[in-house]
């Protein structure tokens, strides 16, 4: 890039910073626009009212890319008139007061969110969908009797990865309504090649500080190699790089134990087990199946919420 661009850029950054400004200002708040309750449940209006729950105010980049899965498949679907949106750790709603729940966009169910306030959230819900998977699994079995409670609550579950369906198994849980969904987060990313031999190290705290999303997903797309410390940072490069890596992400209370997730996905997809720091080369086949099954997957997740009934 010539200097003369460089200044370019320079001015475009300068003029450019109240808007980021107020983005930043934007994201603080951004918890409280939008779980503040926008239906009138007074009003008369054909459809579903459907509540979607799910931690999609964090700058946490795959869980700001749920909230574009839920508007596709919310588009999709026919009888839907209205959505809103509640946190799964504050649980602000009242769910009996919605047609549909939605636990999750894509993310991971864990340890922290089964609680006694969860399940009783859960049991108030009419018609109650997840689409999620689990992380620290060992820790996860630690509550059992109160996760198996929380389960049995769904009506379907599209669940992320079959290690998924092996725990609920492993723990005599019903899998009677799981269904083997995937990661649809890959959806959003395009099946492309880099065109810079470089490496790309993304930190785990890295997709916390971008706000354009889909620069950064070009980015991320650019590099013939990528090692991420998130799981999907690391999926999306799985759509272009030759070569991805992952660094292992560890409970905070128990750094011993793993989330589970990397080897979840490179089991799905590849049906390996990769070792963490070690890069690998990715098979573009195998991720363009996967990405139909994930694709076949979203459109039975349409077709069940349109065989849902309003009941008022």
């Amino acid at each position: 890039m010539k200097l003369f661009d460089y200044l370019k850029s320079a001015r475009k950054l300068i003029r450019h910073i109240p808007y980021l400004y107020k983005e930043e200002v934007l994201f603080k708040h951004h918890v409280d626009y939008m779980i503040k309750e926008r239906i009138n449940h007074n009003e008369k209006i054909e459809g579903l009212r459907v509540l979607i729950v799910s931690k999609i105010f964090m700058r946490n980049f795959g869980d700001r890319l749920g909230f574009h899965n839920v508007s596709l498949l919310t588009s999709l679907a026919q009888n839907i008139s209205y959505i809103d949106f509640d946190d799964p750790e504050l649980l602000e709603k009242d769910p009996s007061k919605y047609d549909v729940v939605i636990i999750g966009t894509g993310n991971s169910l864990f340890h922290n969110m089964i609680t006694d306030d969860f399940y009783a959230y859960l049991s108030n819900a009419k018609h109650l969908i997840g689409i999620f998977g689990f992380q620290y699994y060992e820790v996860l079995e630690e509550r059992k009797v109160l996760f198996e409670k929380c389960i049995n609550q769904f009506d379907k579950i599209f669940i992320r990865y079959k290690k998924d369906i092996s725990f609920l198994e492993r723990l005599e849980i019903s899998t009677q309504k799981v269904v083997h969904f995937g990661d649809w987060l890959v959806m959003l990313f395009p099946m492309t090649s880099y065109n810079s031999d470089k490496t790309l190290n993304i930190i785990g705290k890295e997709p916390f500080i971008r706000n354009a999303l889909d620069v950064y997903m070009q980015e991320i797309q650019t590099y013939k190699y990528v090692h991420s410390a998130r799981l999907h940072t690391l999926l999306c490069a799985m759509c272009s790089a030759e070569k991805v890596s992952y660094s292992e992400q560890y409970d905070k209370k128990h750094p011993g134990i793993s989330s589970g997730k990397f080897e979840g996905l490179f089991n799905d997809i590849f049906n390996e087990h990769v070792k963490p720091d070690e890069f690998y080369s990715v098979d573009k086949h195998a991720v363009v199946n996967y990405k139909n099954h994930v694709s076949a997957q979203f459109l039975e997740v349409v077709s069940y919420i349109n065989s849902i009934s309003v009941t008022r």
